[in-house]
């Protein structure tokens, strides 16, 4: 009988990523089948520290009911790898708005131990923190090192509308790490030689990717030059031949994309 294959490390981040967005989608039953009778779980909290698969489940009985949570800023690597054993690493931020209008936000982070068994990953490990420099709750907008205002989450619930499922962008950095983006996150990309700078609220970040295909990948793009790919939500007005950014960033606009670039802006404003 021929050996069943080693899971890659794509297989490993997409399955951690699974978890995470299982959990905070409140869909905790396919997470019990992933998890080893040997699980052990660190959380943020002294009482987050727990020893075997039957106790972390019964210690989060009552997440099934409560309101699913909205995910960004997602970021994860293979951290090592030895035979059937993966450590994986990432941080994300948490965000559900109350009904007062107000919201909450965290900066998550997490390690996870995964073991391939046969054909299967089982999880051995997670540990969780929060960035507790970071204000968990807000009454209005933010500071302005956030991203997370009402102008965001409004952008990120009409995106979802018009465009369709909140299907994230993959990207692997040239450092090997993992981002996972909405459109809605990606406020403009430059192309240089054969890397491209992905350019968000927060960071930036250097990939391989081709902008026409990821042009295609979401009608927020538009291709203003043959090096510059740029979210129309953060146009505030184009010259010949530049575009002025919300932040106040001057991109290139080339001859040929000028006046559909122009035309394409004026009917989204009207």
């Amino acid at each position: 009988m021929s050996e069943t294959p080693l899971a890659t490390e794509h297989d490993i981040i997409l399955k951690s990523r699974e978890v995470i967005h299982r959990f905070y989608r409140r869909d905790i039953k396919p997470i019990a089948e992933m998890i080893d009778e040997r699980f052990v779980w660190i959380g943020a909290y002294e009482f987050q520290y727990l020893v075997g698969r039957n106790a972390f489940l019964e210690s989060i009985k009552s997440e099934s009911a409560e309101d699913p949570v909205s995910l960004s800023q997602e970021e994860y690597r293979l951290l090592a790898h030895k035979q059937n054993l993966w450590v994986v690493y990432g941080r994300f931020t948490a965000t559900i708005q109350q009904e007062d209008g107000s919201f909450l936000m965290a900066k998550i982070r997490n390690t996870f131990v995964w073991q391939q068994q046969e054909n299967r990953l089982m999880l051995l490990h997670i540990h969780g923190s929060h960035a507790r420099d970071v204000p968990l709750e807000y009454d209005g907008v933010p500071p302005s090192s956030f991203s997370e205002d009402k102008a965001w989450f409004d952008s990120l619930r009409e995106v979802d509308r018009s465009v369709g499922p909140t299907r994230r962008l993959s990207f692997r950095t040239i450092e090997g790490d993992y981002r996972f983006l909405l459109p809605s996150e990606i406020r403009y990309v430059k192309a240089h030689e054969k890397l491209c700078t992905v350019h968000t609220q927060d960071e930036s970040f250097q990939t391989r990717c081709s902008l026409k295909e990821l042009q295609g990948e979401s009608p927020l793009f538009l291709l203003i030059h043959r090096s510059h790919l740029v979210n129309a939500r953060e146009i505030t007005s184009v010259r010949r031949y530049t575009a002025r950014l919300a932040d106040g960033t001057l991109l290139p606009v080339s001859k040929e994309h000028y006046l559909d670039i122009r035309d394409h802006l004026q009917a989204q404003r009207h």
